[in-house]
């Protein structure tokens, strides 16, 4: 299967940043997507808020996308990253491609992405550079909270291979980046997925000084790992992390990307980084620049019932992070 009918991308949405976000990642699948440019793509709001603006929703309906609200209720609905495998899991019926692609929504495509699908494996997406959790082994001090991860898969650590980072090439832990995968439809593996990340949680896994934060990544490719799925690590090329100045970005890893993971980019002053891709992707450049910063669409009375959902759900994680903390505490 090819083209369009090949895969179904979906990303998660919620009132705020987000918005903007998903429309400027969805536009530039229908700019740049090349064979991909008219898939079926679906932003998916998956728990409690209020409604997205009507400019955000109009604009998703002129685009050919999708907005599904699946709100129901369930345990652990503060951490944000379950949204992910949430999406994933509650879509799955209504999808009928091969595979299927999330994105994050702070992403943005700046050329066919023509390895998201293939023919001779299940599942693919990107190693991260080491980061602030990734383990080079037995000495790392997030190696202890890895074997834990590993150990609540049901792996053991000899059945889980290193891989080999982006940045500076170094062996780490078997480790995938969640800003970009796809997976074959057919191997269930969004059940996994949702069932991991909630099997984790229940087990008060975590990090050091970062609790819950990266469990939806570690937890990826471990999932791929216990369904032995045949997987490839796509080139950093498909996950660029624009997470520094944009001065300090090489000119061949710009130049060579084909998706931009730009963060926080958009938010400020984005000029820097709009000169950067005048000189490396003039196209997106010269669509991105009248557009300027991100601004959150949200009224007042919707950014008031965020905010209070905010503080709601910052409860429970403040809990949990603690339980975190008191496990290392007792390891040490």
């Amino acid at each position: 299967m090819t083209g369009a009918q090949a895969t179904t991308f979906v990303t998660c949405i919620e009132p705020g940043a987000l918005e903007p976000m998903t429309l400027r990642l969805l536009e530039s699948i229908r700019r740049h997507g090349g064979r991909f440019a008219d898939s079926r793509f679906i932003a998916c709001q998956p728990r409690l808020g209020p409604p997205l603006s009507e400019r955000t929703r109009d604009r998703l309906r002129e685009m050919g996308a999708e907005h599904v609200w699946l709100y129901q209720p369930r345990r652990f609905d503060w951490y944000h990253y379950l949204n992910k495998a949430e999406s994933l899991l509650r879509l799955n019926d209504r999808i009928q491609t091969d595979w299927v692609t999330f994105l994050d929504s702070d992403m943005l495509v700046a050329r066919e992405p023509n390895e998201f699908v293939a023919d001779d494996v299940d599942f693919i997406a990107c190693a991260p550079d080491t980061g602030l959790v990734g383990s080079t082994g037995a000495s790392h001090p997030m190696d202890t909270a890895w074997l834990r991860y590993i150990e609540a898969v049901g792996l053991r650590p000899d059945e889980v291979p290193m891989i080999r980072e982006y940045n500076t090439g170094s062996m780490i832990r078997f480790y995938f980046n969640s800003g970009a995968f796809s997976y074959r439809r057919s191997t269930n593996f969004a059940l996994t997925y949702w069932n991991t990340v909630r099997d984790a949680l229940k087990k008060n896994l975590g990090f050091p000084q970062y609790g819950e934060h990266y469990t939806d990544q570690v937890v990826l490719g471990l999932c791929a790992l216990k369904m032995k799925l045949r997987w490839r690590e796509l080139p950093m090329e498909y996950n660029l992390a624009v997470d520094r100045d944009a001065e300090q970005l090489p000119d061949e890893q710009l130049r060579s990307a084909i998706l931009l993971h730009y963060h926080k980019a958009l938010e400020r002053d984005p000029k820097a980084l709009f000169d950067r891709l005048r000189e490396t992707h003039p196209a997106l450049a010269d669509w991105l620049t009248p557009l300027g910063p991100l601004a959150d669409p949200r009224n007042p009375l919707a950014k008031a019932s965020c905010e209070a959902l905010r503080i709601t759900r910052g409860v429970p994680r403040a809990i949990y992070r603690r339980r975190v903390a008191l496990e290392f505490g007792k390891a040490g």
